[in-house]
């Protein structure tokens, strides 16, 4: 006997603005979809258990869990049918969106939130994961990052390219991807590695602890997993990793030089196309 299916609601809406989390529950529910709205990150990976969502919008800024870290932790439990991503966010800097593109958002909505631009963005994210199912197949990054301009937010274009504008922020999603593609084997510029790959050369490049535990922690991987990715970055040749001298307990891991050079003509040319869709608008 297989089963009982899961609860079904068209969206999970996770923002620690209580106030903020009512205004967008109102205008969805008066759409007419079935939403569940909860204030801190631990309560959506409860209710994403136990029901089933088809699209995820969780304020980026939140203590404790990000949405960043939200939406690794929920790809990485819910890989075979994972919902549709929208971040919202009060704030509009390169870093925070250039942040998002690892996890191929479908919207990227900056508050306030204007109610016709949720809408939009949150009925193409539904028909999206409608069609992803229906053909059988897991999504794959980028997947809906080409040609969707409309319904990604409202981020104004600040002096000196310090801010995104709306017309070209999926227009770089795409551009990324073909970036990320071109440069990397395919098990890791279209999987969940690509998240761990990144947050190595992060943590590097600013002089952090590259032990397996601080790098599982940092990517909000359990460790099991991130163990079981570095064993295929090592594979495939992108990452070393040894005993630590000074502590035979713990493994460091560190990119090969080869992997470096990679990652660092990976961020010149993503840099370059930002600045060229920048110049753009």
């Amino acid at each position: 006997m297989s089963p009982d299916p899961k609860p079904y609601f068209d969206l999970l809406i996770v923002d620690d603005d209580e106030e903020a989390l009512e205004e967008l529950r109102d205008v969805l529910v008066n759409a007419n979809l079935s939403v569940l709205a909860v204030s801190r990150p631990t309560a959506a990976l409860q209710l994403m258990r136990e029901n089933e969502f088809g699209v995820l919008i969780t304020d980026v800024r939140m203590p404790d869990i990000t949405g960043m870290m939200l939406a690794a932790l929920l790809r990485e439990e819910f890989k075979q049918d994972p919902p549709e991503l929208i971040f919202i966010s009060a704030f509009a800097e390169r870093d925070v969106v250039l942040e998002s593109i690892r996890h191929s958002p479908s919207g990227f909505l900056l508050k306030p939130i204007d109610p016709r631009e949720l809408l939009q963005a949150v009925f193409r994210a539904l028909g999206t994961r409608s069609a992803r199912r229906a053909a059988g197949s897991g999504r794959r990054p980028g997947d809906v990052a080409e040609g969707q301009e409309a319904g990604v937010g409202n981020l104004p274009a600040g002096e000196g390219s310090a801010e995104l504008a709306p017309a070209f922020l999926m227009t770089l999603l795409h551009e990324e991807r073909l970036v990320r593609e071109r440069l990397f084997h395919p098990d890791v510029a279209n999987t969940h590695v690509w998240q761990l790959i990144l947050d190595l050369y992060r943590v590097e490049r600013e002089g952090g602890h590259n032990y397996v535990s601080s790098i599982a922690l940092t990517s909000g991987l359990p460790l099991t997993t991130a163990l079981r990715y570095i064993e295929q970055l090592v594979a495939l040749g992108y990452v070393n990793r040894a005993r630590d001298s000074s502590d035979a307990r713990r493994t460091r891991v560190s990119l090969t030089p080869e992997c470096t050079a990679l990652l660092e003509r990976y961020t010149a040319e993503v840099v370059q196309k930002s600045e060229r869709c920048a110049g753009a608008t």
